[in-house]
């Protein structure tokens, strides 16, 4: 009943309450793909990206290829690191992520922050082509902000 729970007060944003319940799972239940996953995005909750560092990287060190692990342990390396390793650790996951328009946007993000307006439009219109959705936050991100507006698509 925890992990339910946890994800419940993640769904709701209550970042500490998710984490506690968390912690309360057996040792054996913590290490399931389902946990470690939702630990991920409840350590980004609580703003807590070294942690998310470490998570992500044991986590693809053991070889799971967690679609979560890469998208989110790129974007905390982003924030504690550079860019470049981001998109390092990003781009070693490409095999499994090359139809989620989370990684191309991801991309798009690293590629504009390194002033690769290119590279960053060709991933932007792949992440769009896969979920048009993003276009308005793109629109608004300041993290595209070597990309003129007006060339999105």
């Amino acid at each position: 009943m925890t992990a339910v729970t946890a994800t419940g007060y993640a769904q709701l944003q209550m970042w500490r309450q998710a984490w506690d319940e968390l912690e309360k799972l057996p040792a054996d239940a913590r290490t399931t793909d389902e946990a470690l996953n939702l630990s991920l995005g409840v350590l980004v909750g609580l703003k807590r990206y070294e942690a998310v560092v470490t998570l992500a990287e044991e986590m693809v060190r053991q070889g799971a290829e967690s679609q979560s692990a890469r998208l989110m342990g790129a974007y905390a390396i982003r924030l504690t690191r550079s860019v470049e390793e981001a998109k390092a650790f990003l781009m070693a996951g490409e095999e499994v992520l090359k139809y989620n328009a989370s990684f191309h946007y991801q991309l798009a993000v690293y590629e504009s922050q390194m002033r690769k307006v290119d590279e960053a439009r060709r991933h932007l219109n792949q992440a769009l082509t896969l979920n048009p959705d993003l276009r308005e936050t793109a629109l608004e991100d300041e993290d595209l902000e070597s990309m003129p507006r007006s060339s999105l698509p």
